[in-house]
């Protein structure tokens, strides 16, 4: 078994960027897609409440456009 804290160090280090997203808000829903362009990230952590996990393979799917 990995230790949990195996790349700890290199995580801790990297460039981190947290994006506060209030609830439906239209504003961050228009800007994000840029704001994630320019970063570029590696990853993206979602924080989101145990009924939304059924949806979480449609953030990205490539047929899914906001309304």
């Amino acid at each position: 078994m990995a230790d949990p804290s195996d790349g700890l160090a290199e995580l801790v280090a990297a460039p981190t960027h947290l994006i506060g997203v209030r609830h439906h808000s239209p504003t961050l829903a228009r800007v994000l897609p840029d704001l994630l362009e320019a970063a570029a990230p590696d990853a993206i952590v979602l924080e989101a409440p145990p009924e939304m996990a059924e949806w979480i393979e449609w953030l990205a799917h490539p047929e899914a456009v906001p309304p």
